[in-house]
């Protein structure tokens, strides 16, 4: 409903909800900011109807020239902090309000084109109203910065004799937190991080596992064993000496040689 345009049967919806948001307003700054946005709802609703070649609905006009009057009624009224904020609002609306009436004047036909100008008339005075509040707020808020003036004299007055507080050099006596050094023992408790020798974890040293060199001692009297037993080699001793039968060669008897006689 709040895109509907005033030929849609939302449109009363749409309406009707913004009556209900400016009854739930509470300040006089949010109900000028509601009536400013209608307003700008109502001339974005004049626009998109020339756009799509629709004609201008004079509702949506009047709806547009409505909410611009109660949205600057609202400011002239409302507290100085807020009339500045609303008034710079308020103006930033109707110049675009202006601009857009201006350019929609040349498009619309004849008899929309009067109720255009009028809105543009309509849209000129309430410029010149708001320019009007914000020259009279400018004018009175002078006034009360010249009272703020005169009291910061008689407090200068005041403070001479407030130099008379020089004895409050005993609040340097306020040293006296030197139980602070409490503190100290706060830092004892630093001892505390002692649970780091905790890492007596050097027991991981368990490691130690690594003695596994007894192992190397058992290969060592395999060694010996291995050199005794040869020495029962000595059955080498198999030199028989039948080799004696040598004694074979006393048959060359040399006396074959007497027959020389």
């Amino acid at each position: 409903a709040a895109d509907s345009l005033p030929d849609s049967p939302l449109y009363a919806v749409k309406l009707a909800t913004e009556r209900v948001q400016l009854a739930l307003a509470l300040s006089p700054e949010s109900k000028a900011r509601l009536h400013l946005s209608f307003a700008e709802r109502r001339l974005w609703e004049v626009h998109t109807q020339a756009e799509l070649g629709k004609s201008i609905s004079p509702v949506a006009l009047a709806g547009m020239r409505s909410e611009t009057e109660q949205a600057l009624a609202v400011i002239a009224k409302a507290p100085q902090p807020e009339a500045w904020r609303l008034l710079d609002s308020f103006m930033a609306l109707t110049e675009k309000q202006q601009e857009t009436l201006e350019e929609l004047s040349a498009e619309v036909p004849p008899p929309v084109r009067e109720t255009v100008a009028e809105a543009i008339e309509d849209v000129q005075e309430k410029r010149q109203e708001a320019a009007a509040i914000a020259k009279a707020a400018a004018t009175s808020t002078p006034t009360p910065t010249e009272t703020p003036s005169l009291t910061p004299t008689k407090k200068v007055a005041t403070p001479t004799s407030a130099a008379t507080p020089a004895p409050t050099a005993t609040p340097t006596g306020t040293p006296t937190p030197v139980p602070t050094a409490k503190p100290k023992d706060t830092r004892t408790p630093m001892p505390t991080p002692t649970p780091a020798a905790t890492p007596t974890l050097s027991p991981t040293a368990t490691s130690t596992p690594e003695v596994v060199v007894p192992t190397p001692p058992i290969e060592e009297p395999t060694a010996t064993p291995a050199l005794s037993p040869t020495a029962t080699s000595t059955p080498e001793v198999v030199v028989p000496t039948p080799p004696i039968e040598e004694p074979t060669a006393t048959p060359a008897l040399s006396p074959t040689s007497t027959p020389e006689v």
